[in-house]
């Protein structure tokens, strides 16, 4: 299964964010994979599991909850292909891919090793663990607006 994050709204909207783990974090604590530098995303604000053949999003008891099409998760909820996912400021597609069966794959590609990568930004500056295929630097995540309140749980 293939699973990443598609940036929803602002300047960098389609960007993809890998996510190639069963287990990926959001959050400002330094152990996270994801960490924005958003005062309204809380130290270990949410989580993202693979289980099988399912993917399930979990919210630690964030301070300003985590969203999913609107609606905020209390405790574990499963997501899906296209499922709208609003953490703090950030808006993010989740965006899953079914697995390659072994006759459709070609041939393996060498193991890639996992960086952080600093990510800068205005509103929310974001730290987050990817496998790097070349020595470029990654473009900046910068969300488009400085929220005035504590985020609610719309999409436009």
């Amino acid at each position: 299964m293939k699973l990443s994050l598609v940036v929803a709204q602002g300047v960098h909207t389609g960007k993809v964010i890998p996510i190639g783990t069963i287990q990926f974090l959001i959050g400002r604590d330094p152990h996270c994979n994801l960490r924005p530098a958003s005062p309204a995303v809380s130290k270990q604000h949410c989580g993202i599991f693979v289980r099988g053949d399912k993917v399930v999003l979990k919210d630690y008891g964030s301070t300003n909850g985590t969203c999913i099409n609107g609606e905020q998760v209390a405790g574990e909820r499963e997501i899906v292909d296209g499922d709208k996912l609003k953490i703090g400021p950030l808006e993010f597609m989740i965006k899953v891919e079914a697995a390659l069966t072994q006759s459709s794959t070609i041939s393996a590609a060498p193991k890639k090793s996992a960086t952080a990568t600093a990510v800068p930004a205005t509103l929310a500056a974001a730290t987050i663990a990817t496998e790097q295929t070349s020595s470029e630097p990654p473009t900046p995540f910068v969300p488009s607006e400085e929220p005035t309140e504590p985020p609610q749980c719309s999409f436009p």
